[in-house]
């Protein structure tokens, strides 16, 4: 396994060959399997992954698909073209044109109906133990080891103050504990592939360990968000897929340990 001298610095609580760049319609997690990379692969087509290690990222994934970043903050008009074309059967396709009909319903409101009516014609996909148990998102890829601005404000959890934080919660901490996490890159993230997914999969497989848990990868960011929702409770992990996670939840009336998103 590859070493590098200097981590990244971990903050306190709160995809894969340089080579080998693929445009994919993916974006990212029930007894053990081998894993193997999904690569061209039809977003439509859901297939649930269930492991017990961290799998190993082998090719580079940009994605277009920016839920967090389309319902909470701004998304241009090309950027929605390109989510509407990339990912035409996806919550944030359905979103685009669900508001573009709705401009008076708020953001948030309009979002949980489209996840709550996706959940419904999805459930069999989901870990049937998941409303009994606990899911926590680890954002990984660029903001692992990034150089950019908006990467280092993204940098991981401390892997102590995510035990500690579940720990304290004494109804939920012996919950089953499912991970979300697969290594992201957008067209603004950082080069340093390599070492990025390096330091992602140490530190996933580091909190798999710490938290007996099992990492769930779906292959599908729209199955790993109702995943979440589901959840009895959620730990929130780095960037504004988190927080939207957090946001729907907090509509939902469903408990959160909530962090900095940024």
């Amino acid at each position: 396994m590859r070493l590098f001298k200097q981590p990244p610095v971990l903050q306190n609580i709160s995809s894969v060959s340089v080579k080998n760049k693929i445009k994919m319609n993916i974006f990212t997690q029930l007894p053990p399997i081998i894993y193997t990379p999904m690569l061209n692969r039809n977003p439509n087509k859901l297939v649930t992954k269930s492991i017990t290690k961290p799998p190993a990222f082998h090719k580079t994934i940009t994605s277009t698909y920016r839920l967090g970043d389309l319902v909470l903050l701004y998304l241009s008009e090309e950027e929605k073209k390109e989510i509407l074309t990339d990912h035409p059967n996806s919550i944030g396709s359905k979103y685009i044109v669900e508001k573009n009909k709705n401009t008076h319903i708020q953001n948030i409101d309009l979002f949980s109906k489209i996840v709550l009516e996706y959940i419904e014609k999805n459930k069999e996909i989901l870990p049937k133990d998941i409303e009994n148990s606990t899911v926590i998102h680890l954002r990984l890829g660029d903001v692992i080891a990034g150089n950019e601005w908006h990467e280092k404000l993204k940098r991981p959890l401390d892997v102590n103050s995510i035990i500690k934080s579940i720990q304290s919660n004494s109804k939920n901490k012996d919950n089953k504990k499912y991970i979300l996490g697969k290594c992201f890159f957008a067209k603004s993230s950082s080069t340093n592939y390599d070492e990025c997914i390096t330091l992602s999969n140490n530190y996933l497989e580091e909190v798999i360990k710490s938290l007996n848990a099992e990492h769930f990868d779906s292959g599908n960011a729209d199955i790993d968000l109702c995943c979440a929702i589901k959840a009895k409770l959620f730990v929130q992990g780095k960037g504004y897929f988190s927080k939207l996670i957090v946001e729907t939840r907090k509509k939902l009336n469903l408990e959160n340990i909530e962090t900095q998103c940024c």
